[in-house]
């Protein structure tokens, strides 16, 4: 029974240790990223809105002043 609960304070830890391993290892690539994005605006731009046209049995503007 004492090597049961050893090995499952043994478990928690390495368990914990690994948790902090990789949260720190994705806060880092995190802060890589944003600093990727700030030295590559032309790879990020913002999407241009598409013209509008009208789908079948919608109104254009011009057919919603005449009538």
């Amino acid at each position: 029974m004492d090597t049961f609960i050893i090995f499952i304070i043994g478990a928690a830890i390495v368990s914990f240790l690994y948790y902090q391993l990789q949260k720190r290892i994705g806060e880092d690539q995190a802060a890589e990223w944003a600093d990727f994005v700030k030295a590559n605006p032309k790879y990020f731009k913002k999407p241009v809105d598409p013209i509008h046209k009208p789908m079948a049995g919608e109104w254009t503007d011009d057919q919603k002043k005449s009538s």
